[in-house]
């Protein structure tokens, strides 16, 4: 009786785990697949967030990127709490940003708040610079490197642009 309650404890213990690290794995094939669609990258990095917070047991979590925006979690009273940050970096040049958690002081660091920070500092980072190669090859398709002026491709697609609006307001 005592070998099969704690068998049963152990499977129920052990399926707990499982479901936790499915929905995880399930809640990062979702921010991968955000990443490569055409969904807004603040929404992303919220995303990115939220699935920290859910790993460290619904501690707040926030983002700051390199040019001032904060998105996520963030928390009013920082001083009752203690904050653990991972950074996240570009493959090349300065830091993109910094992801934070705030935890309750009362306990000890453990490893898998690093690991949980780290992992989305990394889901952000490919966010942040794919979204970055994105917008640099949309610009290389529509201007000219050299004149930066429009394209042959850019100048058909704003010029029948114009000829619609210049339609529907009556106008030249």
């Amino acid at each position: 009786w005592a070998l099969e309650r704690k068998v049963r404890r152990q499977t129920a213990l052990i399926s707990a785990r499982t479901e936790v690290e499915a929905e995880l794995e399930r809640r990062r094939s979702r921010i991968l697949e955000d990443i490569n669609e055409s969904r807004p990258l603040a929404e992303i990095l919220v995303q990115i967030t939220a699935m920290v917070s859910s790993t460290l047991e619904g501690a707040p979590c926030w983002c700051e990127v390199a040019h001032g925006e904060r998105l996520g979690d963030y928390p009013e009273e920082q001083h009752s709490l203690r904050i653990v940050c991972a950074s996240i970096d570009a493959r090349v040049g300065p830091a993109l940003g910094t992801l934070f958690a705030g935890l309750n002081p009362d306990t000890p660091p453990i490893d898998r708040e690093t690991v949980a920070l780290s992992n989305g500092a990394r889901l952000a980072t490919l966010a942040i610079e794919t979204r970055r190669l994105y917008s640099d090859l949309r610009r290389r398709s529509e201007f000219d490197l050299l004149t930066d002026i429009h394209n042959r491709f850019s100048l058909e697609e704003n010029l029948d642009a114009q000829i619609e609006e210049a339609r529907q307001n009556a106008s030249i």
